[in-house]
């Protein structure tokens, strides 16, 4: 009995942090075409000093980049490849040190990890974060004595496991499908069509046909272990010889996503 299954999405949602940022002095003479600045959260703002107010509760690593302000949305697996720069937070003195370019429009990307890593593990590797988030776009400028920026957190969700597993084969034509979160979710928004509906209209969805139809459920989604794994069972038996994909999409929410 040769039934295959593929994973094929994660979600991302949000929460809110705030980042303040503040004031440098001006320069005398030309301006130059980059300045770097200090962001800190300890001291009161002074000379090219950004005050920044950071939730590090469990984050152990934290990357800030400054990009260009045509990157407007972010995931975790967003190219930050065109940063003017990224360097990792000390999250003891809560300082980092960037060098941006004047007069240009310009936006922020923090990302927090619960693992020790470097910048070149970070930026290399790829490594995926627990937390992402995107301030509005800004400018520095010879004349900017003070800037407030807000940067929207996001819980990066990801689809930690799947049963079946992805790809596997000769899976019990009456198996139950489940997924495992990285986050405990928002049980509301994890759901399914069920009983004669084939539209594929809910956030976890399994499809033979690339999701053009979908297969119901006998029943929407159990929530177990603390919300993170969710189960469903076909409304009847699957088809032999053929593969079927699961996809869970963005309505899909972290129990602690505002």
């Amino acid at each position: 009995m040769k039934i295959k299954f593929l994973t094929v999405l994660a979600v991302i949602l949000s929460i809110l942090i705030m980042v303040t940022s503040c004031r440098f002095d001006n320069e005398n003479g030309p301006k130059p075409v980059y300045v770097t600045l200090t962001l800190n959260i300890n001291q009161f703002p002074d000379d090219r000093l950004f005050s920044q107010y950071v939730q590090s509760s469990g984050v152990t690593t934290a990357l800030i980049s400054a990009v260009p302000e045509t990157i407007s949305s972010v995931l975790s697996t967003t190219d930050l490849s065109s940063a003017y720069d990224q360097q990792l937070l000390d999250l003891t003195a809560n300082t980092v040190t960037l060098t941006v370019p004047l007069d240009t429009s310009m936006r922020l990307v923090k990302e927090t990890f619960s693992d020790e890593l470097t910048r070149s593990q970070i930026i290399t590797n790829d490594a995926t974060p627990d937390y992402i988030g995107l301030s509005n776009t800004f400018t520095i400028d010879t004349d900017t004595t003070a800037k407030a920026i807000d940067v929207t957190m996001q819980e990066v969700v990801l689809v930690s496991t799947t049963s079946p597993t992805d790809a596997s084969t000769d899976i019990d034509v009456d198996s139950s499908i489940s997924v495992t979160f990285n986050h405990a979710m928002t049980t509301s928004t994890i759901t399914t069509n069920t009983e004669s509906d084939t539209s594929c209209s809910g956030s976890l969805q399994v499809s033979s046909d690339s999701f053009s139809t979908c297969i119901p459920m006998s029943a929407s989604p159990e929530a177990t272990s603390n919300n993170k794994l969710f189960t469903v069972t076909p409304a009847s038996d699957l088809s032999l010889a053929k593969t079927y994909k699961i996809k869970v999409t963005t309505t899909a929410q972290s129990a602690n996503s505002q």
